[in-house]
């Protein structure tokens, strides 16, 4: 539902036409904080996680060290057809959702709870991002900064509405 593709030449002709900014301001290299060491989370055991985005359902099963996704039924793969593995699995359950039109998604990034799924285990979150390009911070549930196991990430944006339908199964 969130979803979009492009290639590389679309891409370049849009940034050409609208000026984009193309170099990384320094304040964004680093958005998360990561452990030295992989470390198991606070709130318990997680060997998947179901939640739903949209009208569709996406699940994640830790296995061989990883969570691996399934959205709507279909496993997630790379590029090659290999099943797609992530460190983490961070679910960010927003207040507001909208649809202004066809081709639009207005979403309120401003703050939320949510659930971080890693290395086999989990914790229940708050997150803030603000205004425009502040970056997200991810928050235990007393609102202090915390830190995500190293490796890729899975960010699902989820309506608040269906935070009740997300699974934890130990």
């Amino acid at each position: 539902e969130y979803c979009s593709y492009t290639n590389a030449e679309l891409i370049t002709e849009a940034i050409e036409k609208h000026d984009i900014r193309t170099k990384t301001d320094e304040a964004y290299l680093h958005p998360f904080s990561f452990y030295d060491e992989a470390t198991e989370l606070k709130d318990g055991k997680c060997s998947s996680i179901a939640f739903r985005i949209g009208n569709n359902d996406a699940k994640f099963t830790w296995k061989d060290g990883a969570y691996y996704g399934s959205y709507y039924v279909t496993d997630m793969k790379d590029n090659d057809g290999t099943p797609y593995g992530v460190a983490n699995v961070i679910v960010l359950y927003l207040k507001g959702i909208t649809y202004p039109d066809h081709y639009r998604c207005d979403m309120d990034l401003s703050d939320g709870t949510g659930i971080l799924a890693s290395n086999g285990t989990y914790q229940e979150i708050t997150w803030t991002k603000g205004e425009g390009r502040d970056m997200i911070k991810l928050l235990d549930k007393n609102g202090k900064p915390i830190k995500i196991n190293k490796g890729k990430s899975y960010i699902a944006l989820c309506r608040l509405s269906n935070a009740d339908r997300t699974e934890i199964t130990e």
